[in-house]
């Protein structure tokens, strides 16, 4: 069964454009195609909408059984080193990250982090 591509909210689209202007529009365009190469590469199963924060995607996914979120983000100096500081902690204080890729595009970076639940 082939996957509809994935819906980006409205208000994270404007906002984006308004931020980054041209480079933010390019961004937003690319985004489907790399959330389906990274479904592709980490054998990911699409498992619910998308959510947005204020740069990013979080998208629910499934890999092997294992519920994940999936974090497509816009690249900068603010959001460079959340992988590398996700990885040195390793799932404490924070959610773990299972996998990161860095090559799809100049301007972001994606990671497959474990979801958490919280709990009461």
């Amino acid at each position: 069964m082939k996957k509809a591509p994935i819906l980006i909210p409205r208000d994270f689209a404007r906002d984006t454009i308004t931020r980054e202007g041209k480079a933010g529009r390019v961004w937003l365009a690319a985004l489907p195609g790399m959330v389906k190469e990274l479904c592709q590469c980490w054998q990911l199963e699409i498992q619910g909408s998308v959510m947005n924060g204020y740069t990013g995607l979080a998208i629910p996914v499934q890999r092997e059984g294992e519920a994940c979120i999936l974090k497509v983000y816009w690249r900068d100096e603010d959001t460079d080193s959340a992988p590398l500081a996700l990885k040195i902690w390793n799932g404490r204080g924070a959610v773990k990250l299972l996998a990161y890729e860095r090559r799809l595009a100049q301007c972001c970076s994606n990671d497959l982090i474990q979801s958490r639940r919280w709990k009461k």
